[in-house]
């Protein structure tokens, strides 16, 4: 890990210096306008050279500030599902990103469900929707890119089960009659869907 700037006295040339970014900086003769300067220098925003062109540098870019900026579960989040775009298209540039690209990384994870496939397209257009915010990418080239349906979630719950929930809702009528759905048969409720 590189160290943080810190001024320091150049004999030769009476004057207070500083790098930054491997680049020197003659800040002043006094220590007083030299401190204040380096301040400033320091205050400036970041310039960072950037591939615009290259997508892993963009995404590379959100991820760092979401590390920054976001809670560690929220990083590992995205962290865990740009990685595997950029695995799968890892010289793709920027202006070349298409909704196909992204449709085609989803289809091909077979093994996941709608929802997960959904959660996947959010990650890669939050990724290019930050880009665009911060002036790496001029156009969003996804953003008109719709994402998949959440899925549907079945829960099915025994009637011990509904009696355990009896405590948190008071009030409540559990018996056969009351529940709509429930299967007289098996005493299971069917055909609960729940969105996700």
């Amino acid at each position: 890990m590189a160290r943080p700037p810190k001024p320091w006295y150049r004999k030769r040339r009476k004057a207070w210096c500083v790098t930054i970014d491997g680049t020197r900086h003659f800040l002043a003769k006094s220590t007083e306008d030299a401190l204040t300067r380096f301040h400033q220098l320091m205050a400036e925003p970041q310039k960072r050279i950037v591939r615009s062109d290259s997508l892993a540098v963009v995404i590379d870019l959100f991820l760092d500030w979401c590390q920054k900026h976001r809670a560690p579960d929220t990083y590992e989040w995205y962290r865990y599902r740009l990685e595997r775009f950029v695995r799968t298209y890892p010289d793709l540039r920027t202006h070349e990103l298409r909704p196909f690209h992204v449709q085609q990384w989803l289809d091909s994870m077979t093994e996941l469900s709608r929802g997960s496939h959904r959660n996947y397209c959010r990650s890669i257009k939050s990724a290019v929707r930050w880009a665009k915010r911060q002036g790496y990418i001029e156009v969003n080239p996804i953003a008109d890119l719709e994402e998949p349906r959440p899925g549907k979630h079945e829960t099915v719950l025994s009637q011990t089960e509904l009696e355990g929930t009896a405590p948190q809702a008071s009030g409540c009528d559990f018996s056969r009659t009351s529940w709509p759905g429930l299967n007289a048969d098996s005493d299971m409720i069917v055909n609960h869907s729940v969105l996700y």
